[in-house]
């Protein structure tokens, strides 16, 4: 090779090297503040889990010190709980710290996220966790009476009736005996997230393959199946020969139950997660857009409409006054069932994507936060709010056998004595 190039060749190696080296200075900062920003989060994780564990077995004072160390300033420390701030959540410490020794019943560890909403029934918690298992607990003591593992992450509710309880879980519907959990069918339904719902014999559920299924309760063959416009995620609800639904395109269905027929559909905007709220002949749901609509049962015709201003991922609850509905932004709304107009408004927790349950004149709610609220139904006051160890994310209060009973992202199942 000529000497001429040769030295082009070394002219471009080293031109190659350069630029390499000078990007390489470039990312070094970045790298840096990134392995620096991922180091204390994990360091922030960590003591912010200890702290609440020392919260739970009753060191609320060694709590608060250890909770002293978290720095404030990292984005989300612990996850969304850091926007309240340091303050905010040492004071919650305290007021849980009590709470841990007068008004909890018991607290079951499952090991994995909950993200599905408990059931009780005759005397028993069923819930599950991302984990892929059921779990069948005492209500009265959270002892495991037995577990099962059902092939997929449980995020929905499941339903007892009798001695069978069905569950939906990311690999399908299971039909499960209430006294040991054997399996008695199983229905395959890729990711199913729609908690199901029977009415004369029948299971109702939505699909991800965009269909919602009627299914024999003691067979578990496929009775019909109705086309979506898009996955369902949305639990159904009945009344009078039919259900209601919504799916991730913001479509709000009403279908027989006998034919499978389509009654009618209403386009509410943003994908409808939550199961509808039917009510005096009203239905009342809203979706990801914001928008919140109460439309008659039997027509579908909308009765009033109000935008909440916060993206709607949630089911609503109601008594024939009000109607209770929370938002992503941090809202929860107690609604006139008549005209829509605004009653009240709970601002005291984080997202709520929890549906809330109304039993005697409250209203129970979890939050992103990692509180479980109890907020007066007239008034929209808080009465007690109950911190857990980690998000509630779309686990939602059941209430019975004197408890109120919630899941928690940090995978413990709470259960609190009903004042």
């Amino acid at each position: 090779m000529p000497v001429q190039d040769i030295t082009i060749c070394a002219g471009m190696t080293d031109e190659r090297t350069a630029t390499t080296l000078r990007l390489l200075r470039k990312l070094v900062w970045p790298a840096v503040v990134l392995l620096l920003w991922g180091g204390l989060h994990l360091a922030d994780r960590t003591l912010h889990r200890r702290a609440y564990e020392l919260l739970l077995g009753g060191d609320t004072s060694g709590a608060v010190s250890m909770l002293g160390a978290v720095v404030s300033l990292e984005p989300d420390f612990y996850i969304h709980r850091g926007k309240m701030g340091k303050k905010a959540l040492v004071e919650a410490f305290r007021t849980t710290g009590k709470m841990l020794k007068s008004d909890v019943a018991w607290i079951y560890d499952t090991g994995a996220p909950v993200i599905g909403t408990p059931a009780i029934a005759s005397g028993s918690v069923y819930i599950g966790n991302n984990a892929d298992m059921l779990y069948k607990l005492d209500a009265g003591t959270g002892e495991v009476l037995w577990s099962v593992g059902v092939g997929g992450d449980v995020e929905t509710k499941p339903l007892v009736t009798g001695d069978v309880v069905y569950v939906a879980s990311h690999d399908g519907l299971h039909a499960l005996s209430t006294e040991d959990g054997e399996q008695k069918w199983f229905l395959n339904i890729r990711w199913a997230e729609s908690s199901p719902v029977m009415a004369s014999g029948v299971i109702y559920i939505g699909a991800d393959n965009s269909q919602f299924l009627a299914v024999g309760a003691s067979s578990g063959k496929q009775l019909w199946a109705f086309a979506t416009n898009g996955p369902v995620e949305s639990s159904p609800a009945f009344a009078s020969g039919r259900v209601y639904f919504g799916c991730n395109s913001g479509t709000l269905y009403s279908v027989d139950v006998e034919t499978g027929k389509l009654a009618w559909s209403y386009e509410v905007g943003g994908g409808i997660e939550g199961m509808p709220l039917v009510l005096d002949g009203a239905v009342y749901a809203g979706g990801k857009e914001g928008i919140f609509v109460a439309l008659d049962a039997g027509f579908g015709h909308k009765l009033w409409e109000k935008n909440l201003g916060g993206s709607i991922q949630s089911s609503a609850a109601g008594t024939g006054k009000t109607i209770v509905i929370g938002t992503m932004s941090g809202r929860l709304f107690g609604l006139s069932a008549v005209d829509g107009k605004t009653r009240w408004v709970y601002g005291g927790g984080g997202p709520f994507e929890s549906s809330p349950a109304i039993v005697d004149g409250t209203v129970y709610v979890g939050c992103h936060y990692g509180f479980l609220h109890s907020i007066d139904l007239q008034t929209g006051e808080e009465q007690w709010r109950f911190l857990t160890g980690w998000d509630i994310d779309e686990s939602s209060p059941a209430v019975g056998a004197g408890i109120v009973v919630i899941g928690s992202l940090d995978g413990r199942v709470y259960a609190l004595r009903k004042k």
